[in-house]
C-alpha cells in the first residue's frame, strides 16, 4: 500500500473527489517516499544532536542501527550517482557527515 498510495496523485489520475478523499485518511502521504526520506533525515539530525556522534552498525539498538544501513545507503547513491543534488546538499549540511574513506562531496 505504501508504494501505491501516491501513484494516482503523482501521475495525475485522480478527480477532485479521489484526492479529497485521499485527504482524509490519516496518515495518506501524496509522495510517501519523498517524506519517509525526510523523516530518516530528521531522524539521523536528531541522534546527531543527541548523541554528538554518527549512528552506528554494532550498536545494541536497532534505531541506531538502521539509521546507520540508511547513511550507508545515502553513500552508496552517492557514489553510484543516483543521490539527487538536493539530497546531496541536505546530507552535506549535517554537522556529522562523510562521504566515505576520500569524503567525496
Amino acid at each position: 500500500m505504501r508504494y501505491l498510495q501516491g501513484r494516482g496523485v503523482s501521475t495525475g489520475r485522480l478527480c477532485v473527489y479521489q484526492r479529497r478523499r485521499h485527504a482524509c485518511i490519516p496518515g495518506f502521504r501524496e509522495h510517501p517516499r519523498k517524506a519517509d526520506w525526510e523523516d530518516r533525515l530528521q531522524n539521523y539530525r536528531l541522534f546527531i544532536d543527541i548523541h554528538r556522534s554518527a549512528p552506528r552498525y554494532r550498536s545494541d539498538d536497532e534505531d541506531e542501527c538502521s539509521l546507520a544501513r540508511w547513511a550507508t545507503t545515502q553513500r552508496a547513491a552517492h557514489r553510484a550517482g543516483t543521490l539527487s543534488q538536493h539530497r546531496i546538499r541536505r546530507l552535506t549540511q549535517l554537522e556529522i557527515w562523510t562521504w566515505g574513506s576520500a569524503d567525496r562531496s
